[in-house]
């Protein structure tokens, strides 16, 4: 996993672009991330002020600054338009595990396009990191996140009772994982 995340490639699909997170996306992460339906589930809190979405940005960066995973910026190729995030979150070179994670624009939902985008992560995640193991946790009541991992080939191992603490009250998660051997043998 040496490097990856410090050059983080530039990744293409059918309808998407996913690059590296620069600077100047703050104002389109704010158009999504203080959005509160988009907010949710997440781990974070609603973006109030620009100023929240520029702290989430160079909190991005500088991670990518010391080669330690975070997303990309996920790009509409027909309009260019960021419209979300997706990637890596964590990963563990001696466990050659990994964890992904996702947020999109309200209007985007439903369309495929993230699903292209977690697909795309789990590709580079076995193929570039030699993952051995992609994982991703979501709200145990995120209906919407549950169908999209299972629909990527990640197969649900058990619920994770109040994992985590968010906006004041622990929260139980789903989890979900696929393994190298059954996404190279299918």
């Amino acid at each position: 996993m040496k490097k990856h995340f410090v050059n983080l490639p530039v990744l293409e699909t059918k309808n998407l672009i996913l690059r590296p997170v620069q600077a100047e996306d703050y104002k389109a992460v704010f158009e999504f991330a203080s959005d509160p339906d988009v907010a949710k589930y997440t781990s974070w809190d609603v973006h109030k002020t620009i100023e929240d979405s520029k702290v989430l940005v160079r909190f991005i960066t500088k991670r990518y600054a010391g080669n330690k995973p975070s997303n990309w910026a996920v790009i509409l190729k027909s309009s260019n338009q960021l419209i979300g995030t997706c990637g890596f979150v964590s990963a563990f070179a001696a466990n050659k595990r990994g964890e992904i994670a996702f947020a999109i624009r309200k209007e985007h939902w439903r369309k495929g396009y993230m699903t292209e985008a977690v697909n795309k992560s789990i590709e580079f995640g076995f193929n570039e990191l030699k993952l051995n193991r992609i994982e991703a946790v979501c709200d145990a009541e995120n209906e919407a996140s549950s169908r999209l991992l299972e629909k990527c080939g990640m197969k649900f191992e058990g619920i994770l009772r109040q994992y985590v603490f968010i906006r004041g009250q622990f929260r139980d998660m789903k989890s979900y994982a696929i393994l190298a051997g059954e996404y190279f043998n299918g």
